[in-house]
Protein backbone atom coordinates (compact mmCIF):
# COMPACT_ATOMS: atom_id res chain seq x y z
CA UNK A 1 0.00 0.00 0.00
CA UNK A 2 2.91 2.26 -0.65
CA UNK A 3 2.47 4.87 -3.39
CA UNK A 4 5.20 5.74 -5.89
CA UNK A 5 5.57 9.26 -7.24
CA UNK A 6 7.17 10.96 -10.23
CA UNK A 7 10.90 11.38 -10.79
CA UNK A 8 13.33 13.91 -12.23
CA UNK A 9 16.74 13.84 -13.80
CA UNK A 10 15.96 12.15 -17.11
CA UNK A 11 15.27 8.64 -18.28
CA UNK A 12 18.17 7.04 -16.37
CA UNK A 13 16.99 8.31 -13.01
CA UNK A 14 13.41 7.40 -13.86
CA UNK A 15 14.36 3.78 -14.46
CA UNK A 16 16.58 3.65 -11.39
CA UNK A 17 13.95 5.12 -9.13
CA UNK A 18 11.26 2.83 -10.53
CA UNK A 19 13.41 -0.17 -9.68
CA UNK A 20 14.09 0.95 -6.13
CA UNK A 21 10.43 1.87 -5.52
CA UNK A 22 9.29 -1.54 -6.79
CA UNK A 23 11.85 -3.30 -4.63
CA UNK A 24 10.84 -1.19 -1.65
CA UNK A 25 7.28 -2.47 -1.76
CA UNK A 26 8.48 -6.08 -1.71
CA UNK A 27 11.05 -5.53 1.04
CA UNK A 28 8.71 -3.55 3.29
CA UNK A 29 6.09 -6.28 2.98
CA UNK A 30 8.71 -8.90 3.79
CA UNK A 31 9.88 -6.96 6.84
CA UNK A 32 6.35 -6.92 8.24
CA UNK A 33 5.31 -10.39 7.13
CA UNK A 34 8.40 -11.97 8.71
CA UNK A 35 7.41 -10.67 12.13
CA UNK A 36 7.96 -13.29 14.79
CA UNK A 37 8.66 -11.40 17.99
CA UNK A 38 6.39 -11.49 21.04
CA UNK A 39 2.89 -12.10 19.77
CA UNK A 40 -0.27 -10.83 21.36
CA UNK A 41 -2.49 -13.67 22.60
CA UNK A 42 -5.14 -12.56 20.13
CA UNK A 43 -6.01 -9.65 17.88
CA UNK A 44 -7.69 -7.16 20.21
CA UNK A 45 -10.83 -5.36 18.97
CA UNK A 46 -10.27 -1.62 18.49
CA UNK A 47 -11.38 1.52 16.72
CA UNK A 48 -9.12 4.45 15.99
CA UNK A 49 -8.11 7.31 13.73
CA UNK A 50 -4.82 7.43 11.83
CA UNK A 51 -3.30 10.35 9.93
CA UNK A 52 -1.31 9.38 6.85
CA UNK A 53 1.09 11.55 4.84
CA UNK A 54 2.65 10.45 1.54
CA UNK A 55 5.57 12.55 0.33
CA UNK A 56 7.36 12.50 -3.01
CA UNK A 57 10.51 14.37 -2.01
CA UNK A 58 11.76 14.75 -5.58
CA UNK A 59 8.70 16.51 -6.98
CA UNK A 60 7.85 18.10 -3.59
CA UNK A 61 4.32 16.66 -3.70
CA UNK A 62 2.59 15.77 -0.44
CA UNK A 63 -0.83 14.19 0.05
CA UNK A 64 -2.61 13.68 3.35
CA UNK A 65 -5.47 11.46 4.40
CA UNK A 66 -7.38 10.57 7.54
CA UNK A 67 -8.21 6.92 8.12
CA UNK A 68 -10.85 5.64 10.54
CA UNK A 69 -10.27 1.97 11.26
CA UNK A 70 -12.57 -0.44 13.12
CA UNK A 71 -11.54 -4.06 13.62
CA UNK A 72 -12.83 -6.89 15.80
CA UNK A 73 -9.72 -9.00 15.31
CA UNK A 74 -10.82 -10.47 11.99
CA UNK A 75 -13.39 -8.24 10.32
CA UNK A 76 -12.58 -4.62 9.62
CA UNK A 77 -13.92 -1.34 8.28
CA UNK A 78 -11.64 1.36 6.86
CA UNK A 79 -12.95 4.80 5.92
CA UNK A 80 -10.50 7.22 4.37
CA UNK A 81 -10.76 10.91 3.49
CA UNK A 82 -8.13 12.58 1.33
CA UNK A 83 -7.70 15.78 -0.62
CA UNK A 84 -5.42 16.42 -3.58
CA UNK A 85 -5.63 20.03 -4.65
CA UNK A 86 -9.23 20.65 -5.73
CA UNK A 87 -10.21 16.99 -5.58
CA UNK A 88 -11.53 15.26 -2.46
CA UNK A 89 -12.13 11.56 -2.03
CA UNK A 90 -13.92 9.40 0.52
CA UNK A 91 -13.40 5.65 0.37
CA UNK A 92 -14.89 2.83 2.41
CA UNK A 93 -13.62 -0.74 2.60
CA UNK A 94 -15.40 -3.38 4.68
CA UNK A 95 -14.30 -6.98 5.23
CA UNK A 96 -17.15 -9.00 6.75
CA UNK A 97 -15.15 -12.20 7.16
CA UNK A 98 -15.78 -13.48 3.64
CA UNK A 99 -16.01 -10.57 1.22
CA UNK A 100 -14.68 -7.05 0.80
CA UNK A 101 -17.17 -4.30 0.02
CA UNK A 102 -15.44 -1.26 -1.48
CA UNK A 103 -16.82 2.15 -2.33
CA UNK A 104 -15.28 5.42 -3.57
CA UNK A 105 -16.91 8.85 -3.60
CA UNK A 106 -15.09 11.80 -5.14
CA UNK A 107 -15.87 15.47 -5.61
CA UNK A 108 -14.31 18.57 -7.17
CA UNK A 109 -14.38 22.10 -5.85
CA UNK A 110 -12.54 25.29 -6.83
CA UNK A 111 -12.74 29.04 -6.18
CA UNK A 112 -14.91 29.28 -9.31
CA UNK A 113 -17.60 27.16 -7.68
CA UNK A 114 -17.74 29.36 -4.57
CA UNK A 115 -16.82 26.41 -2.39
CA UNK A 116 -19.57 24.16 -3.72
CA UNK A 117 -18.35 20.66 -4.54
CA UNK A 118 -19.38 18.96 -7.76
CA UNK A 119 -19.77 15.21 -7.37
CA UNK A 120 -17.61 13.28 -9.83
CA UNK A 121 -18.26 9.75 -8.63
CA UNK A 122 -20.70 8.32 -6.12
CA UNK A 123 -21.24 4.64 -6.73
CA UNK A 124 -22.54 1.84 -4.57
CA UNK A 125 -20.43 -0.84 -2.96
CA UNK A 126 -18.51 -3.30 -5.10
CA UNK A 127 -18.35 -6.83 -3.68
CA UNK A 128 -15.03 -8.67 -3.93
CA UNK A 129 -14.47 -12.17 -2.59
CA UNK A 130 -11.06 -12.66 -0.97
CA UNK A 131 -9.46 -15.41 1.06
CA UNK A 132 -8.28 -15.14 4.66
CA UNK A 133 -4.62 -14.90 3.59
CA UNK A 134 -5.24 -11.64 1.74
CA UNK A 135 -7.36 -10.25 4.56
CA UNK A 136 -4.60 -11.05 7.04
CA UNK A 137 -2.06 -9.08 4.99
CA UNK A 138 -4.23 -6.00 5.43
CA UNK A 139 -4.79 -6.61 9.15
CA UNK A 140 -1.06 -7.08 9.65
CA UNK A 141 -0.60 -3.37 9.00
CA UNK A 142 -2.08 -2.90 12.51
CA UNK A 143 -1.54 -6.21 14.29
CA UNK A 144 2.17 -6.69 14.04
CA UNK A 145 5.40 -7.12 15.96
CA UNK A 146 8.60 -6.33 14.02
CA UNK A 147 11.24 -8.95 13.29
CA UNK A 148 13.59 -9.60 16.25
CA UNK A 149 16.69 -8.10 14.60
CA UNK A 150 15.04 -4.69 14.28
CA UNK A 151 16.75 -2.00 16.32
CA UNK A 152 14.69 -1.61 19.50
CA UNK A 153 14.19 1.31 21.88
CA UNK A 154 11.68 3.37 23.84
CA UNK A 155 9.03 4.81 21.58
CA UNK A 156 7.23 7.24 23.89
CA UNK A 157 3.52 7.98 24.09
CA UNK A 158 1.31 7.73 21.01
CA UNK A 159 -2.48 8.10 21.30
CA UNK A 160 -2.13 7.72 25.07
CA UNK A 161 -0.20 4.45 24.82
CA UNK A 162 3.43 3.84 25.82
CA UNK A 163 5.13 2.28 22.80
CA UNK A 164 8.26 0.39 21.83
CA UNK A 165 10.24 1.67 18.82
CA UNK A 166 11.73 -0.57 16.14
CA UNK A 167 13.80 0.30 13.07
CA UNK A 168 14.81 -1.90 10.16
CA UNK A 169 17.17 -0.85 7.36
CA UNK A 170 17.66 -2.65 4.06
CA UNK A 171 20.73 -1.55 2.08
CA UNK A 172 20.83 -2.14 -1.67
CA UNK A 173 23.29 -1.21 -4.45
CA UNK A 174 20.89 1.47 -5.70
CA UNK A 175 19.68 2.83 -2.37
CA UNK A 176 18.45 2.25 1.15
CA UNK A 177 15.02 1.46 2.55
CA UNK A 178 14.14 2.29 6.15
CA UNK A 179 11.09 1.11 8.07
CA UNK A 180 10.34 2.48 11.55
CA UNK A 181 7.43 1.32 13.68
CA UNK A 182 6.04 2.23 17.10
CA UNK A 183 4.20 -0.70 18.68
CA UNK A 184 1.97 -1.14 21.73
CA UNK A 185 3.81 -4.04 23.43
CA UNK A 186 0.63 -5.28 25.13
CA UNK A 187 -1.68 -5.52 22.14
CA UNK A 188 0.84 -5.66 19.29
CA UNK A 189 -0.91 -2.76 17.53
CA UNK A 190 1.28 -0.65 15.25
CA UNK A 191 0.42 2.91 16.29
CA UNK A 192 2.92 4.69 14.05
CA UNK A 193 5.04 3.79 11.05
CA UNK A 194 7.50 5.66 8.83
CA UNK A 195 8.64 4.13 5.55
CA UNK A 196 11.26 5.98 3.51
CA UNK A 197 13.46 5.37 0.49
CA UNK A 198 16.90 6.86 -0.19
CA UNK A 199 18.23 6.77 -3.76
CA UNK A 200 21.98 6.68 -4.38
CA UNK A 201 21.44 7.84 -7.97
CA UNK A 202 20.08 11.22 -6.88
CA UNK A 203 21.74 11.10 -3.43
CA UNK A 204 18.62 12.03 -1.49
CA UNK A 205 15.44 10.69 0.07
CA UNK A 206 12.90 10.25 -2.70
CA UNK A 207 9.85 8.97 -0.84
CA UNK A 208 8.42 8.94 2.67
CA UNK A 209 5.15 7.58 4.05
CA UNK A 210 4.08 8.34 7.62
CA UNK A 211 1.06 6.90 9.39
CA UNK A 212 0.24 7.78 13.02
CA UNK A 213 -2.64 6.97 15.33
CA UNK A 214 -4.20 10.08 16.90
CA UNK A 215 -7.00 8.38 18.85
CA UNK A 216 -7.62 4.82 19.95
CA UNK A 217 -10.40 2.96 21.76
CA UNK A 218 -10.31 -0.70 22.72
CA UNK A 219 -13.34 -2.86 23.38
CA UNK A 220 -16.27 -4.60 21.75
CA UNK A 221 -17.31 -3.46 18.26
CA UNK A 222 -20.92 -3.02 17.17
CA UNK A 223 -22.00 -5.48 14.47
CA UNK A 224 -23.32 -2.65 12.30
CA UNK A 225 -19.75 -1.54 11.60
CA UNK A 226 -19.26 -4.49 9.25
CA UNK A 227 -22.41 -4.00 7.18
CA UNK A 228 -22.16 -2.13 3.83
Amino acid sequence: MYDAGSVIGGRYHMKANTRILSAAVIIAAAMLAASCGQKATKNVPFSGVWKQTDENLISAVKTEREMRIICDGKRYRIESDSRDGEYSRHSTEIFDGQNIYAKLDSAYSSPDTAGDAATLENKGFTKIKIDETKAKKIRDEWYNNPVPNFKKGTGGMIAGVETVFYEGIESRPDGEITLQVWVDPKSGLVLKSVFQIYSKQVEQLISRKTRECVSLQAGAIDESAFAP
